[in-house]
């Protein structure tokens, strides 16, 4: 049927003939294009993360020489790191290196073989003149190219769960860099998790094998070279090579039947040079056997046999050993087990002989806790001793779980092979493997030390009769339950008028660690540690101008100068750390002590100098002869020096004089010592300046000195100081600045990295500004360009040298206390690091603004190395002494808490940080009715609230809340014994003008007799009081039947979302009636353990099925969308500005699901998936990037400041980047996978081809930052390099076109560079600055 109908053609209105079908299906097309919403592609964005910490979690401690026979290393191996401490001669350890790149494989066993270890000192002449050539230390020498040809006393080796070998040492190349050197092979290939090899690792004591078991059914031996071969086979070439080191001479699989609980190597007979004997406990069908293997090294492994068929069963109470501890006598070895300690001898006689070990110490737990189990002996650890001693004679030292140390003593004295087992002492941690024992030298006593198990650890110094010494803590902030970002306006404002507190800018990251006795809140830092020594506390030093330390080479100990407004005063510290003369003596001799001090050194001559605002004087030596006067040089009492600076190596003296009509000169001096006799040469020469200085100060470049002077005017002057003091103009450079005293210069310093100089300036506005400084030889002069300028706060910054390093300087700004490094070579900027002070008696210790900060000259000026680098601080009344770390790591600050702590959250109506804390409470036993029945002691676990201000003394809790006996009073109980607080939160509801505060919790309560667990929804209100402490009390509760109740969060100004069960629930609190009403709810598939509300969608990270969006409108609850995994949840993190909720799970992944405007479908875009080593069990956000670290202006960058926390306290930054930037970097990571200089482990698995990034997996828009790291360690030449490589199947056009491909991507990020590769070294360097 056809109908006539007009339409408009190119303006004009026609007739034209229309099917009537044709008609009806326009209008269909027209109402569903009106009705198609928009559809919005998912955008393209790529997730970086990096490793900012690794876990503090220590499987093993191995005192080791890895690098150098002269290093006193201590190897800290964890699960996916190692990392090497050199233990130094005061018993701290200091960082040297750590190693990672295993390609993302777990560290199943480690063990070193080589030499066995020496005391350390000197060696007995007699013992060296019998020591084998194999046996003797080996001296590392440089080759040409700047690499060790030779290998140190012993090598690590290590098995991976990727099945691989691996053998490793450190070696330290002409820059002085610590790097490893590695080889690997394969392990035997099997298909049972269970039979692949890498559980167990033994090494034979002569280092002549070792073996590898998997748990069950087989083992692997291993014959190593000779020494002299495998030194041979290294010093081929110029330069260590990993295709050298192979140390493995012959392998051979074998079979037992049985799961392989214990496998070390036994001691052979002295006399018996060739004899290997390898011992295995194996269980089989119920019974616990010792199979027993031995051959002879110089043949082959196709020789060895076992001793007898089935092996040798053991009691019933040895089937499950915990240690087997081979002995150094008579092939001998001890098992221990729960209840039974034995000593077996005599194995190789086909029937070992049985002798138990009686207990003697006592079995109650040291440390309570929670566990009614008693205490497991864990580990052990051999201490050195001569080689006379040990000929007959095997020292042990046997840890427990609980702390407990004890010490025996075995010889072949007795039947029993046992002299004595004492209790050594008590270690103030828990420990579980990470233990051994130290070595100082023969006439220092024992040094043990242990990596604490959900504890910190430490290093004890062990004495006979006395109580273990602590000296230094083993960091440890796991397990991590929780973490919260204190905002920067909370905390960081003063509270008192104390000079302890400290204010900060940045918000601070305080996290939950340990457990029971060990529970404690950590802030966690990230910077340089100094370790906090003598202190001297007094009410003037707050009032100090500025400090110097001086070293007199006739006197033991150092001394400090401090300025005041009004006087001066010397104190000098002994090296016992007394203090001579008395502090504020005004009499001492030579030095003017009424008087202001302006500058003050100790030449190299040893004559000291000090100018006053009225003098200069000289004596010959600083201490010596106090009686004498020394040399004055008087000025008149018109004339004032404002400011002046000295020169240690010429003896050199520039002041600036304010004359009595007001003019002011710069002027010069020297002072001349010959043969006993001071005088002091004015240059007659002054230079009249038009403004007044800020700061004054000599600095030496290449060989000429310079006087930088800060003026009043905003510039810098600089002159060329001759040596008769004669002062040269060479120029005056303009600060930029906003003009007036905030742009002034108000210090100068300079550091020099590979014959370069950079300039730093301290400018009053809080900035330091950073020049290039050329010299010009044949006109002794300089120039400045502008290089750089960091934000360092808010106040005037402070800069002086590091006397250790020309790269470092110190910066002391508002309280802030930094050290920048200048590497010219590798960084081309300047890095920032904090410094953070610790007090070994005082975990909680929180350091406060620097007021004057002096460092002690290098070694090689000082009578006493010890002195070397120390740093002398002044913070607030009190004078600290430390020693500075040289290499920045997570420096926690710990506060002790009572009980495990669980949650925790910042309450900004308190100020202060809120915790759930699980207690133990000890009960006495119930009193039984029947005679004969002992009644044991209850312990009851109950969760609390307790309040922390970090800056202030334990806060008290008051109120009505019903507390035991037994509880803390710094506790509030929740609920009675056994209910567990699952979440908490703050809430402020409003109605009417009128706001209320409280604390509110959701729990789990578990019943007896079967019956399903429920929950509860507590609201407590708190408030500070006028004592300081918070007044508690519990207010109202919601009964959840349902169920647990999970988690609970906040919705709109007087209503709550919680979950109990599988329900999500919504009920608004009517304030005027006091009254609850239940609004709606809606059923999950599965509990939701994390809440989170923005506007009216509502975000939850259920326990199976990811995250889950609803919608709340019109009182009632609607599902939006819906992960389209489903992930085993554990928190979230929305971005509503990028539209992104990032969602961790238990499987180590981090997905970013994109929710577009409109609800097109109920399933949101995965646009990103990273895999990560560890769950994230917490996603923050929060401003915590330092200043001097800011990425504003980077290209590439769409959120940053992004923190995630691993339960086994590892730390990563997270950045989400445009498609530019990843495709860039992800271009750069596959280049690195197949490079065996970043990838040393994994770099074979990948071929050279496809490097382009694809964009179809979502796993593919992930970056890791820790491989881009690996890279930016190494030169650019080397990014060059893999830019360029050519494989067997390429060509130069396929290396063309990779080039060409890499200088695009660049371009796409940053623009028209004129060297792509050093501008993307140079853009990586930026991007994976730490965030903390």
């Amino acid at each position: 049927m056809a109908l006539q109908t007009r339409v408009l053609v190119d303006g004009q209105w026609t007739t034209r003939s229309m099917d009537l079908y044709a008609i009806l299906a326009g209008n269909k097309d027209a109402s569903e294009k009106k009705m198609a919403p928009e559809r919005h592609p998912a955008p393209s964005m790529g997730i970086l993360t990096k490793t900012l910490s690794y876990s503090p979690v220590l499987k093993w401690i191995i005192p080791a020489r890895i690098r150098d026979a002269d290093k006193n290393d201590v190897i800290f191996i964890g699960e996916r790191f190692i990392q090497i401490k050199e233990l130094l001669p005061d018993g701290h350890l200091q960082d040297v290196v750590t190693k990672s790149d295993f390609g993302g494989a777990t560290i199943r066993s480690a063990r070193v073989f080589g030499n066995a270890r020496q005391p350390v000192g000197p060696v007995d002449v007699q013992q060296g003149a019998n020591m084998k050539e194999e046996d003797a230390d080996i001296e590392m020498n440089l080759s040409e190219s700047g690499i060790t040809s030779q290998i140190p006393p012993q090598i690590l080796i290590v098995t991976l769960d990727s099945n691989r070998l691996v053998f490793l040492f450190a070696f330290n190349d002409r820059l002085g860099q610590v790097k490893f050197l590695s080889s690997h092979m394969a392990l035997p290939s099997q298909r049972s998790l269970l039979q692949t090899q890498g559980k167990h690792l033994a090494v034979d004591p002569k280092s002549r094998a070792f073996a590898v078991a998997a748990s069950q059914d087989s083992f692997s031996l291993y014959a190593l070279k000779p020494r002299s071969q495998l030194r041979a086979e290294i010093e081929r070439g110029d330069e260590l090579s990993s295709a050298r080191l192979k140390p493995v001479r012959e392998e051979r699989q074998l079979s037992v039947d049985g799961i392989i609980l214990k496998m070390e190597f036994l001691y052979p007979s002295p006399d018996d040079e060739g004899h290997v004997i390898l011992l295995l406990v194996v269980s089989n069908d119920q019974k616990t056997r010792l199979l027993c293997f031995e051959w002879d090294y110089t043949t082959s492994l196709h020789t060895v046999k076992q001793l007898g068929t089935n092996g040798q069963p053991v009691g019933k109470r040895e089937m499950l050993p915990i240690l087997l501890i081979p002995l150094t006598i008579a092939s001998a070895f001890i098992l221990v087990c729960e209840h039974v300690v034995t000593v077996y001898r005599d194995i190789l006689t086909g029937t070992a002989t049985p002798r138990p070990i009686g207990h003697n110490e006592d079995s109650a737990n040291y440390q309570g806790g929670s566990s009614r189990k008693p205490p497991l002996w864990t580990y052990w650890a051999r201490p050195v001793r001569t080689a006379d001693y040990s000929s007959g004679h095997d020292d042990l030292f046997l840890c427990r779980d609980d702390g407990i140390v004890k010490a025996l003593n075995i010889s072949e004295d007795t039947a029993i092979m046992l002299n004595t087992q004492v209790k050594a002492g008590t270690l103030r941690c828990n420990i579980d493997t990470a233990f051994a024992s130290l070595d100082l030298g023969l006439n220092h006593p024992d040094l043990l030390i242990a990596g604490g198990d959900m504890s910190v650890g430490g290093i004890f110094e062990f004495q006979s009769r006395s109580v273990p010494r602590f000296i230094e803590a083993v960091s440890n902030w796991a397990p991590t339950i929780d973490c919260v970002f204190v905002p920067s306006n909370s905390l960081s404002r003063h509270r008192s008028t104390s000079t302890d507190a400290a204010p900060s800018r940045l918000n601070r990251l305080f996290t939950c660690a340990g457990r029971d006795n060990f529970g404690a809140c950590v802030e966690i830092r990230c910077g340089m540690e100094g370790r906090m020594g003598w202190t001297l506390s007094n009410e003037e030093f707050p009032s100090i101008v500025e400090m110097w330390t001086l070293v007199d080479p006739a006197a033991d100990g150092f001394s400090l100068l401090l300025s005041f407004p009004l006087y001066s005063s010397l104190i000098h510290l002994t090296t016992d750390g007394s203090i001579l003369p008395d502090e504020f003596d005004h009499t001492q001799g030579g030095l003017d002590l009424r008087s202001k001090t302006l500058a003050v050194t100790v030449t190299v001559q040893g004559c000291c100098i000090q100018v006053t605002e009225g003098s200069i004087r000289a004596k010959r030596s600083l201490l010596a002869d106090m009686s004498h006067p020394g040399l004055l040089r008087e000025f008149l009492p018109s004339e004032k020096i404002v400011a002046a600076a000295v020169d240690p190596q010429q003896s050199l003296v520039v002041t600036v004089i304010r004359r009595r009509n007001g003019d002011v000169d710069l002027c010069g001096s020297r002072v001349s010592l010959i043969d006993d006799s001071i005088s002091i040469l004015e240059n007659e020469q002054s230079i009249s300046l038009t403004s007044e200085p800020t700061c004054l100060t000599i600095i030496r470049i290449r060989k000429t000195e310079f006087v930088f002077m800060g003026t009043t005017a905003a510039t810098l002057r600089i002159f060329r100081l001759e040596a008769d003091s004669k002062l040269v103009p060479i120029m005056e450079h303009t600060i930029n600045g906003t003009g007036g005293v905030h742009s002034v210069c108000h210090s100068v310093s300079c550091v020099s990295s590979n014959d370069t100089q950079l300039l730093l300036c301290g400018q009053r506005d809080g900035q330091l500004q950073t020049f290039q400084v050329e010299t010009h030889n044949e006109s002794a002069t300089v120039t400045l360009t502008h290089s750089n300028c960091l934000v360092m706060g808010t106040t005037s910054v402070k800069v002086f040298p590091d006397s250790l390093d020309s790269r470092n300087a110190y910066v002391t700004c508002d309280s802030d206390f930094c050290r920048v490094t200048y590497d010219e070579l590798q960084h081309r900027r300047l890095s920032v690091s904090n410094v953070w002070l610790t007090n070994a008696g005082d975990p909680s210790y929180r350091q406060s603004p620097i007021l004057a900060a002096s460092q002690l000259p290098s070694s090689f000026q000082l009578t006493d190395a010890t002195y070397a680098g120390l740093m002398v601080l002044i913070l607030g009344a009190k004078l600290i002494v430390a020693t500075l770390d040289r290499t920045a790591k997570v420096v926690p600050r710990r506060i002790p808490v009572k009980g495990t702590p669980r949650r925790i959250i910042f309450s900004k109506v308190l100020d202060m940080l809120v915790l759930v804390v699980t207690s133990n409470e000890n009960k006495p036993p119930r009193q039984r009715s029947s005679p004969g029945i002992q009644s044991r002691s209850r312990v009851l676990v109950r969760d609390c609230i307790e309040f922390i201000d970090p800056d202030q003394p334990t806060i008290k809790v008051e109120g009505d809340i019903p507390q035991d006996s037994g509880s803390q009073k710094c506790l509030a109980p929740v609920g009675k014994a056994g209910e567990r607080v699952l979440g908490i939160i703050e809430w402020s509801p409003s109605e009417e003008g009128r706001t209320y505060h409280f604390l509110v919790v959701c729990t789990r309560i578990k019943h007896s007799g079967g019956l399903p667990d429920t929950g509860r929804v507590a609201f407590f209100k708190a408030r500070r009081n006028n004592q300081g402490g918070v007044d508690v009390a519990e207010k109202y509760h919601i009964r959840c039947d349902g169920g647990p109740a999970y988690s609970i969060a906040s919705l709109g100004s007087s209503s709550l979302v919680y979950c109990s069960g599988n329900e999500l629930k919504i009920q608004f609190l009517n304030l005027s009636e006091k009254k609850w009403q239940p609004v709606c709810s809606y059923r999950l598939r599965s509990p939701g353990l994390h809440i989170d509300v923005k506007g009216p969608l509502i975000y939850v990270t259920t326990a199976s099925d990811s995250v889950q969006i609803l919608k709340f409108e019109d009182n009632t609850l609607s599902h939006q969308f819906s992960d389209s995994v489903a992930r085993e949840g554990l928190h979230h993190l929305t971005l509503p500005n990028l539209s992104i909720t990032l969602a961790s799970d238990k499987a180590c992944n981090v997905a970013g699901l994109w929710q577009p405007p409109t609800r097109l479908t109920a399933t949101p875009a995965t646009v990103f998936e990273a895999e990560l080593p560890g769950s994230m069990i917490r996603l923050r956000l929060g401003s915590v990037r330092p200043p001097w670290r800011s990425l504003a202006g980077l290209p590439g960058l769409l959120q940053d400041d992004i923190i995630g926390v691993s339960v086994d306290g590892a730390l990563y930054q997270i950045t989400l980047l445009t498609a530019a930037a990843w495709r860039l970097l992800r271009f750069i990571q596959n280049l690195c996978a197949r490079s065996p200089s970043v990838s040393p482990i994994t770099y074979h698995q990948s071929p050279l081809g496809h490097i382009e990034p694809e964009d179809t997996n979502p796993r593919s828009f992930h970056v890791d930052g820790d491989v881009l790291s690996r890279l930016l360690a190494l030169e650019s030449s080397e990014l060059q390099f893999m830019l360029d490589q050519m494989s067997s199947s390429s060509d130069a056009a396929e290396v063309r076109a990779r080039r060409e491909r890499f200088e695009e991507l660049v371009r796409e990020v940053l623009q028209e560079v004129h060297d792509p590769v050093q501008a993307a070294m140079d853009y990586m360097r930026c991007l994976l600055q730490p965030l903390l």
